[in-house]
């Protein structure tokens, strides 16, 4: 699935597909949803700041999940069936 969608995301018109990976989303969380509503050709961004940002707000206690280290065989194979999904987004390999 993910191949057809690497091959053809190029014919997505502009303003109809945008990615942010969740690394620059969680740095930068309302300056990457301003990004979107303008990649994406949204209106009422500023309307909807204020409700952004009080959302945001009350995300601050939140703590990611944490999980075990994944054993080195699996990793290898998760690494070789991934390798071009994780290549496309820049994640290492």
């Amino acid at each position: 699935m993910y191949d057809v969608f690497f091959e053809e995301r190029a014919l997505i018109p502009s303003g109809r597909f945008h990615e942010v990976s969740y690394e620059d989303l969680e740095k930068d969380r309302l300056g990457k949803l301003e990004e979107l509503y303008g990649k994406l050709g949204l209106q009422g961004f500023e309307k909807a700041r204020p409700l952004l940002e009080s959302y945001i707000t009350s995300l601050a206690s939140y703590r990611k999940n944490e999980h075990p280290e994944i054993a080195p065989q699996l990793r290898q194979r998760i690494a070789g069936s991934w390798r071009r999904s994780f290549e496309e987004w820049g994640y290492p390999v």
